[in-house]
């Protein structure tokens, strides 16, 4: 039998419910890619997945995180599902490819991880 588990418990929610007229396997699609319009954008720090549930980016030290994130979600139109207990990061889902890039562009943020299913074996 193989159950799923998520990197984070706080994104275990999206593994179960799915977007609004999304199939599972929407969200899960490999993402897309639109190249930021700035010079120094946040690195994306592990490699395109083939399937993801989302994003975590990182926010540099000194912004209040839950202040940024709200600023940052208003700003590039995505839906923020939660903070990391253990990092100064949040985790996000529902955001374009465009708006992916801006964000990486944020001068807050730091880098961006794919948020990946990781699948055990129970045995």
């Amino acid at each position: 039998m193989t159950r799923i588990a998520l990197l984070s418990i706080s994104v275990l929610d999206l593994i179960m419910q799915t977007a609004a007229g999304a199939s599972l396997n929407e969200r899960l699609a490999a993402p897309e890619l639109v190249a930021p319009q700035c010079a120094r954008p946040a690195p994306i720090v592990n490699e395109a997945p083939r399937y993801f549930v989302g994003y975590e980016a990182t926010i540099k030290r000194g912004y209040p995180l839950r202040i940024e994130a709200t600023r940052l979600m208003k700003l590039y139109g995505f839906t923020l599902e939660g903070r990391s207990p253990y990092d100064h990061s949040i985790f996000l889902t529902e955001i374009s490819p465009t708006n992916l890039a801006n964000l990486r562009c944020a001068k807050s943020v730091m880098s961006i991880r794919y948020l990946i299913p990781v699948y055990l074996n129970a045995a």
